[in-house]
């Protein structure tokens, strides 16, 4: 009498945990996102009384970045915290401006 194959195993390969202190990665990731923003802001505020485009290309490439470095982290196993606050900074990054051109809005409106 033959006996039982044994049972397929349906799991994906074990991803090993967090490197380090997972907080400390997410809000690296996120503080290194964040100053990397405020650094975009600096550069962009001094450089647009001469030069606009300049700082829509800043822009462009600051999201395109933080984008590229937080899938990368993403995809790396023991990093994946890192990516997640560096794409949470860009969300963060994103409602600063709306947040401006609400209360611009706001005071060009009369609050209306």
């Amino acid at each position: 009498m033959t006996s039982q194959p044994p049972p397929l195993s349906y799991r994906g390969p074990d991803t090993p945990p967090p490197l380090g202190r997972p907080k400390l990665q997410f809000a690296g990731g996120l503080g290194a996102g964040v100053l990397a923003s405020a650094a975009a802001w600096v550069i962009a505020i001094a450089a647009a009384s001469s030069n606009r485009n300049f700082a829509v290309w800043l822009a462009g490439i600051l999201v395109f970045g933080k984008l590229a470095v937080g899938i990368t982290y993403l995809c790396r196993p023991g990093r994946r915290l890192v990516g997640g606050g560096v794409l949470t900074s860009l969300a963060l990054g994103i409602l600063v401006p709306v947040g401006v051109v609400a209360v611009v809005l706001a005071v060009v409106c009369g609050g209306k």
